[in-house]
Formats: structure tokens, C-alpha cells, sequence
């Protein structure tokens, strides 16, 4: 991935050309002055003495994991762990706390309330600082005879993400999750000319060719096809580029994210966005009809496990009914204009774990394990959060995704793996200020509010409320 200067993206953004977020080492200069900052993560995990493995013990035989009904990937682990252990699947418990992720925010914690059984649950990376910061949820890794140091081929974001401000690491991630650009192969050589990855990425290299590509893509298509299907899309790439935290001392800042206003708007008004929402079967059907050439994906949605993946409902596959599945050869993915990423699920240990040692034992074969995460990898096509894994994958040759045309998407991806850095931005605030983002965008593109100052009043507005420990000016 192609490194960007941020003097050249702050001046795209002024002038309304999306500017994504930069391959991470541009940033880390800017966020490392701040890994200090009140509310955000710590960088660095305190050194922590690990229960003895003989005090690491099951007081009950049913491992409960509280997560959410979107979350397909914990079933196949749930069937791959149990082939792995021996365990059988009835001692696993799968509670579903929410409809999904940010359901789930809200679910696990009303469920933490009661008395019933809960030992691991899942979080998104966007609210895992809510929970790791929370001793009455969560406890830290110690507790099962884990600690950092135990995780030393985890890329390093990650091992940021699960550490609490104060320095205790408590969450640890089995995946790691940069992401590309997936789209209509099919489309792409009728209305752009592009026969492979690597001629599409030239369409797409950065945001001002990204941007001349759309308006010849919508012209030469008849004004069918937009470059991307989601404005959803769009902010996940840009919210990367963002160089602070959205609460620094105290106070709500919004960054770079009111440049924001002004792309998603241009986006759309010139139908270079299809401005489908996502998570609905239109935004997969955008793609398979062509009415998108395709959109922003991370490793997590290109798996290929029959869990209903973002990629397997772009190629229909999987969804049931459909009657306009895909050739396997017509998407293929290329890096895109920026490096992003985007989410992922961390594993807490929660307060009231009373499996202790099958808990570690979980964490270990997903988190750890260089064979079995191999294989999962292997298995599902899943971007493991293991370096040495990874790199053997892709220097094998043998990872063939068939969704892609048997394309090989880590090696596409791999490239901005090592470049993701969320030190002293990551803080517990981050998913209701998405939240009230989005929902400010949509107002202004629906015409709810008059104008972009108004939709920022919106934002800040809702986030006052949601959020009144902290002060919004």
C-alpha cells in the first residue's frame, strides 16, 4: 500500500475530494503525543504476574460466551473448538445479548446485571474500551493465567485495543482486520476496460482518481453503475484518517470527521454512492445487480465458511432463495485508495468467569495456537492475528478465496496490516460517537437538517445526550 502524505490529504479534504485514512505510519506520529490522553487506551500493557496454571480451574462444566445474533463467526468456532478440544458442543453455551454489534454494546451489559452464567464474551473493537475499562465486567487476562507478553505474534493494534487505560490487558482479538476494495470484475472490464487486481487498483490508487474513475464508471454504465454501494462504506475507510480521539481531556472533538459532511454529500448528489444502507439486502443486492460496481470490505467480510459473509451475500451463494447468484469469477478485490480497517471481535473474561480454565483454553486455540490458527485461517479465510501465520499462508500460495475467482485476498490485504495504529485514539466513547455521526449523516442526506452546520449541531447534540460526562462545546 502506497504511502500517502497527510499534506496532500488534508488539502483533498479541504477541497472535498475524499481523503481516506492514511497506511497508519503517517498517523502514529500524531497519535503517539497522545497516548497519554484522558479517555483514550493505554499503548503499553503494565507487567502482570499470570495465575499458576493450578489455580486456573472449571468450577462448572459449560463454557457460557455471551455475544450477538449477527456474530456468524461464533458458531464455526464454536463446532472448530469442540473438534479441537473434545469438548462436546452442548458444554458450549452461546448466549445472544442483541440483534447485533451495537445491540450487543448494550445487551451484554444488561445481561451482566442478572445472576445468570456469562464466562467469555465478545466484543467489537468499537466498544471494547467500554468494557475493558469496566472491573465490574471484565477481568484482566491474569485471571486465567494470560497476560500480554503470552500473545507476541498478535499484531500490535490489537494488543493496544485490549489493554485498559491503566494498563491491564484484558481482551485479546483472534483476527486482525485491514480491509480493500471489492467489486464487479465483470463490470469493471465492460465499463472501465480493467482485465485484472492490479489494473483496477491503478482506477482506484488514491482518492482523486478514485473520484475521476466514479464519474467515468456512472457515464460510461448508462448512469446505472456508482463506484460504491455505501455511504457506511465511505466512513469506515475515512474514519481511519481521523488523527485524534473523539474525547480528549475531557471534551468532545470531531476531527477531521466534519470534512466528512461535505464528501458523503458530493458522494451522493453525483451518484458516485448508491447510498444503499448497509446490512440490508439491498446493499448486497446492489452489487448483484449492478447498480454498485462494488464496495468497502474487511478481512472479516470476505470469509468463505458459509456464515453469511459480506462476500458471500455479494455473490448470493449463500443467501437463501436467491435467483441472481454470481459467477465465482465475477468480483475481485484490490487495495483501494487508502489503507483502513475496520472492527473486529475481542474476547473479555468476564467478572463472574467461573470456567476459568476452558475459558483460557478458548482463547488460546483462537488467539494463540499457530497450528490451529492455521487452519481456521485455512478453513474460513479469515485474516488471523498471528504474523508468522499469515505470512506463511501467503508465501505458500495456497489461500484461494472461491468467491474471488480463487484470488488470493491476503496477499492483497497484507500489505496494510502492519501499518494499523489506534494508539491514543481508541477510547470508550467511540461507539455511540459513530453512532451520532452516522445518524447526523443521514439526516443532511435525507434533508432532515438544512445544511452541514446544522448536521454537526445534530451530532454534537445527540452525543451530549448519550454521552453527559463529557463536555461538548
Amino acid at each position: 500500500m502506497k504511502k500517502r502524505l497527510l499534506a496532500a490529504l488534508v488539502a483533498s479534504a479541504a477541497v472535498l475530494s475524499l481523503a481516506g485514512c492514511n497506511n497508519g505510519g503517517s498517523s502514529s506520529g500524531s497519535s503517539s503525543s497522545s497516548s497519554s490522553t484522558s479517555g483514550s487506551s493505554s499503548s503499553v500493557s503494565k507487567t502482570e504476574e499470570s495465575k499458576p496454571a493450578e489455580d486456573v480451574k472449571d468450577d462448572d462444566d459449560t463454557l457460557t460466551i455471551l455475544t450477538w445474533e449477527s456474530n456468524n463467526d461464533i458458531q464455526v468456532q464454536k463446532k472448530f473448538f469442540c473438534e479441537k478440544t473434545g469438548i462436546s458442543e452442548d458444554k458450549i453455551k452461546i448466549v445472544s445479548c442483541g440483534a447485533d454489534g451495537t445491540a450487543g454494546r448494550d445487551g451484554i451489559k444488561q445481561y451482566m446485571k442478572g445472576s445468570e452464567d456469562a464466562d467469555l464474551f465478545t466484543m467489537d473493537a468499537e466498544w471494547t474500551s467500554l468494557y475493558t475499562n469496566d472491573d465490574t465486567l471484565t477481568l484482566p487476562y491474569s485471571e486465567i493465567g494470560l497476560k500480554a507478553a503470552d500473545f507476541p505474534n498478535a499484531y500490535k493494534y490489537t494488543i493496544d485495543m485490549g489493554t485498559a487505560e491503566n494498563g491491564i490487558f484484558k481482551a485479546a482479538s483472534f483476527q486482525c482486520t485491514p480491509g480493500g476494495f471489492v467489486y464487479r470484475a465483470d463490470l469493471a472490464k465492460e465499463y472501465l476496460g480493467v482485465n485484472s487486481p492490479a489494473e483496477m487498483q491503478e482506477k482506484v490508487k488514491d482518492w482523486d482518481t478514485f473520484k475521476a474513475t466514479a464519474a467515468s464508471l456512472y457515464s460510461a454504465s448508462g448512469n446505472k453503475t456508482s463506484i460504491c454501494a455505501t455511504t457506511g462504506g465511505l466512513w469506515q475507510v475515512y474514519q481511519c484518517y481521523r488523527t485524534q480521539p473523539w474525547v480528549k481531556d475531557g471534551k468532545f472533538q470531531m476531527d477531521t470527521a466534519e470534512n466528512f459532511y461535505d464528501i458523503v454529500k458530493e458522494y451522493v448528489d453525483n451518484k458516485y454512492c448508491a447510498d444503499v444502507p448497509q446490512w440490508d439486502t439491498a446493499w448486497y443486492a446492489a452489487v448483484r445487480d449492478g447498480s454498485a460496481l462494488g464496495d468497502f470490505v474487511p478481512t472479516w467480510g470476505l470469509t468463505t465458511a458459509g456464515g453469511g459473509s459480506i462476500l458471500e451475500n455479494f455473490n448470493g451463494a449463500t443467501v437463501e432463495g436467491a435467483t441472481d447468484v454470481l459467477a465465482n469469477d465475477a468480483l475481485a478485490i484490490c487495495e483501494g485508495p487508502s489503507g483502513w480497517y475496520w472492527g473486529g471481535t475481542y474476547y473479555a473474561v468476564s467478572a463472574r468467569c467461573n470456567t476459568k480454565a476452558t475459558a483460557k483454553k478458548w482463547i488460546e486455540i483462537f488467539c494463540n495456537d499457530d497450528a490451529a490458527m492455521k487452519e481456521y485461517a485455512e478453513k474460513t479465510g479469515d485474516f488471523v492475528n498471528n504474523k508468522p501465520v499469515m505470512k506463511g499462508i501467503i508465501d505458500a500460495k495456497t489461500n484461494k478465496n472461491k468467491y474471488l475467482g480463487d484470488q488470493d485476498h491476503f496477499a492483497v490485504l497484507a500489505n496494510v496490516a502492519d501499518t494499523i495504529d489506534v494508539t491514543g485514539k481508541v477510547t470508550k466513547y467511540d461507539s455511540q460517537a459513530k453512532t451520532c455521526l452516522n445518524d447526523s449523516v443521514s439526516a443532511l442526506l435525507k434533508g432532515e437538517v438544512a445544511d452541514k452546520a446544522a448536521a454537526i449541531e445534530k451530532c454534537k447534540n445527540d452525543f451530549a445526550a448519550a454521552c453527559p460526562d463529557v463536555v461538548v462545546e
